[in-house]
């Protein structure tokens, strides 16, 4: 009889932990969503604070040069521009010469053939 007790406390005492166990799984894992969600929150609300002084306002030389470092600048650009676009263009006229002077040997023979 001792040992039938026994077992009988030993399985019950098996079930609890095993209760208890799942409990403390189920309380890990909403720990671990709402650590998530925090660490979403804290991803996305990201704040950046950038300070500037105030400069005081440059002089007509200092003005100048700024002008005509920005007139460079926009000339570089649009020359980098104007290559791009050459670039981008080269394969149509590759492809459209050789259709144009079909086109005109066809004219040719189309309007040769009127006049015979």
């Amino acid at each position: 009889m001792i040992g039938q007790s026994t077992r009988t406390t030993s399985v019950a005492d098996h079930l609890q932990l095993a209760r208890e166990l799942a409990t403390l799984e189920a309380e890990r894992a909403a720990a671990e969503r709402m650590a998530a969600q925090h660490a979403l929150r804290l991803e996305t609300n990201l704040l950046t604070l950038e300070f500037n002084a105030i400069k005081p306002p440059p002089s007509r030389s200092a003005a100048l040069a700024e002008a005509i470092g920005d007139a460079a600048d926009q000339f570089l650009d649009g020359a980098a521009e104007a290559i791009e676009a050459a670039a981008y263009a080269l394969p149509f006229l590759f492809l459209l010469f050789p259709l144009a002077l079909l086109w005109r040997l066809l004219w040719r023979w189309a309007t040769g053939a009127r006049r015979g």
